[in-house]
């Protein structure tokens, strides 16, 4: 029995020096941070998705129908048409939800409603993933 053994503990040291691999396996792998090369067209801005509800009303409070939304990228004043990230018109309930996908600096997401010539604006805070708002003029036309 312990010849036996004595057999066993020499074949599984061999078996552990042959699986142990000093070769290459094509695969190069940087060493230092000096090393690692990233293109220049890589963009270090990360993106989260951010659910939008938007609500139109009118000043007696019924539903806004067919209200243009636009959602921009940016918080400048005025926005320009090239930041428009989403644009939707509100349902029978007044009612645009969408998602959109905006750089995760961003804290608040700028919203335009308008209809007609007539638009009001709004920075929306991002909570948990969501904007919400309600567009409703105030009585007496303002």
């Amino acid at each position: 029995m312990v010849r036996g053994f004595g057999w066993l503990v020499v074949m599984t040291s061999l078996l552990c020096l042959a699986g142990c691999d000093a070769g290459d396996d094509g695969i190069e792998v940087p060493t230092t941070m000096a090393q690692m090369k990233v293109p220049a067209s890589f963009s270090y801005e990360t993106v989260r998705d951010v659910e939008l509800d938007v609500t139109a009303r009118w000043p007696d409070r019924s539903p806004a129908v067919g209200i243009v939304v636009m959602v921009f990228t940016d918080e400048v004043d005025p926005p320009g048409p090239d930041q428009v990230v989403a644009r939707g018109l509100t349902g029978a309930d007044g009612r645009w939800i969408g998602t959109v996908s905006l750089p995760g600096r961003m804290e608040a997401v700028p919203l335009v409603a308008s209809l007609v010539g007539v638009s009001a604006s709004a920075l929306v805070p991002i909570q948990d993933g969501r904007a919400t708002v309600v567009f409703q003029p105030a009585e007496g036309g303002e």
